[in-house]
C-alpha cells in the first residue's frame, strides 16, 4: 500500500505474533506489503534458518523497512528504570550490547535490509559539566556502531523519545558518521515528555531515515511517569499535521504502524490505516 507517496507499513511485533508466516497472514489481511521485523530473534537462528525466514517474506512480495533491535535487560517498567537499563547508557552493558547491534547490522545487511532501529538510551546531557564525561563515552559507543556498520550500507536509527530532539540532533552531529539517523515516533515523544512531536520534526529534518506511526496522551507529570498509548488518531499527536510537517521537512519513506498497547491491535492497525486515508494532503 502507498499513500501520500509513502509506503506503508507494520511493525511485526504489533500483530501479536512471532512466526513469519503469521507475520505475513496479518499483514496480507490488512493490505500490507511492508514490514518492520524484530532482529533480536534472528541472532539465535542458523544462517540457513535465517535464510528460509527471509526467504518466506521475499516469496510473499512482502518488503523489509527496517529492522528493529531490543536489548536483553531493558526494563520498560517506569521512566526511571528505563533510563537507567535502556540502551547503550550503562556502563556495564555498553560492550556487549554493541556487539550484538553489529551483528544484528550484519544479519540485516546480508538480506538487504539498510536500516536498524534501536533506542539509545538517555542520552547525558552534553552541556551539562558534571555529565561531560557520560557523554563522551555515549556518543564513542555510537560512533564504534556506525563506523563498523558503514562498510555493509547499514544505517543505525535512533529511535526518538528518550531525549529531546535539540539532544538528539546534537548527538548526530557530535557522531558525525553518515549513517547515524533517527527513527521518528511521534507517539513516544509525548508518551516520555520529550517534547512536540510536529517540532521535532522540525528538528531533525533531514535525518530522519525511517518512521512509526503512533499516538499517545501526555501524562499529567511529563518525563517522570508515562504517558498512555492510544489508537492512531486518537491522541496529541495530529494526524494531518503530523503527516503535513513529514511533507514539509523532505521525508519521503516508509509510515510503519507501531501499537503495544490495547485489547485488539489488529483492528487498532486498521483503524490507523482509515485515518491514514482519510487525511486531506
Amino acid at each position: 500500500m502507498n499513500l501520500f507517496s509513502h509506503d506503508i507499513g507494520v511493525c511485526s511485533w504489533s500483530l501479536g505474533v512471532s512466526d513469519p508466516a503469521q507475520i505475513i497472514a496479518h499483514a496480507t489481511r490488512l493490505g500490507l506489503s511492508h514490514v518492520q521485523i524484530a532482529l533480536l530473534p534472528l541472532i539465535a537462528l542458523s544462517q540457513a534458518e535465517r535464510a528460509d525466514y527471509f526467504g518466506q517474506y521475499a516469496r510473499a512480495g512482502i518488503s523489509i523497512t527496517a529492522g528493529a533491535l531490543q536489548f536483553p535487560g531493558e526494563d520498560y517498567s517506569t521512566i526511571e528504570s528505563i533510563a537507567a537499563t535502556g540502551g547503550f547508557r550503562p556502563d556495564d552493558r555498553a560492550a556487549e550490547r554493541i556487539e550484538l547491534a553489529v551483528n544484528a547490522g550484519h544479519i540485516a545487511a546480508a538480506a538487504g535490509i539498510r536500516i536498524i532501529s534501536m533506542h539509545g538510551g538517555f542520552v547525558p546531557h552534553p552541556d551539562d559539566l558534571a555529565q561531560r564525561p557520560a557523554y563522551k563515552a555515549f556518543i564513542r559507543r555510537l560512533t564504534d556502531l556506525a563506523t563498523a556498520l558503514q562498510p555493509v550500507n547499514v544505517s543505525v536509527a535512533l529511535e526518538t523519545g528518550q531525549e529531546t530532539p535539540e539532544v538528539l540532533l546534537r548527538v548526530i552531529a557530535d557522531v558525525a558518521k553518515p549513517n547515524l539517523k533517527a527513527n521518528f515516533d511521534p507517539a513516544n515523544m509525548i508518551l516520555y515528555g520529550s517534547g512536540d512531536p510536529v517540532n521535532a520534526i522540525r528538528v531533525l529534518g533531514k535525518y530522519i531515515a525511517h518512521v512509526h506511526v503512533k499516538d499517545a496522551l501526555a501524562s499529567d507529570q511529563p518525563g517522570t511517569t508515562w504517558g498512555t498509548e492510544v489508537p492512531f488518531g486518537k491522541g496529541e499527536v495530529g494526524p494531518a499535521r503530523f503527516l503535513t510537517a513529514l511533507k514539509l521537512s523532505g521525508y519521503k519513506g516508509p509510515l510503519v504502524i507501531e501499537r503495544h498497547r490495547g485489547p485488539d491491535a489488529m483492528a487498532d492497525i486498521a483503524a490507523a490505516l482509515d485515518v491514514i486515508r482519510n487525511i486531506p494532503m
